[in-house]
């Protein structure tokens, strides 16, 4: 299966428990209270079999036909900026992992990348839990649109 096929299968599986529901070929969306998250599966522009997993938070209010795409969104960062997740981990992602066979990439996929990612996700059930969470678990490299603060009113 092609790779970027697998993780769009693998992402979706992962995150459907949740409440997201499947935009387009590679997003993922839900309004959980006062609170619209996205995740979304990049392809790198520099290499054809790298990805990148993002994610982007928003007030529900703001959301318009349902969905915004991650990057209209006022909270906006890739998961590599989670503790929970080694970023030596998330080598799978590189073109480097296209050698690995399907079974064995599921595996570390699913056990060092998507496993913590849903621990995260499961975790945000609002706009204060996702400030807590801002606050605690995401160390920086994280877009904060200048209204965000004022509008989530958790972000210090």
């Amino acid at each position: 299966m092609k790779r970027k096929k697998l993780l769009v299968r693998l992402i979706g599986t992962a995150v459907k428990p949740l409440g997201f529901m499947a935009q387009g070929a590679a997003n993922w969306h839900r309004v959980r209270s006062d609170l619209y998250s996205i995740v979304n599966l990049q392809q790198s522009g520099w290499a054809d079999s790298s990805y990148y997993i993002n994610l982007g938070f928003s007030p529900a209010e703001t959301v318009s036909d349902a969905w915004i795409p991650e990057s209209k969104c006022m909270i906006r960062f890739r998961i590599e900026a989670i503790k929970a997740i080694d970023s030596t981990a998330l080598d799978i992602l590189d073109e480097g992992a296209v050698w690995m066979d399907e079974i064995e990439f599921e595996s570390i996929l699913g056990r060092d990348v998507l496993s913590p990612l849903v621990q995260f996700l499961e975790r945000i059930d609002d706009s204060s839990a996702l400030g807590r969470l801002l606050n605690s678990d995401v160390p920086g490299r994280v877009f904060i649109h200048k209204d965000a603060g004022a509008i989530l009113g958790h972000l210090g």
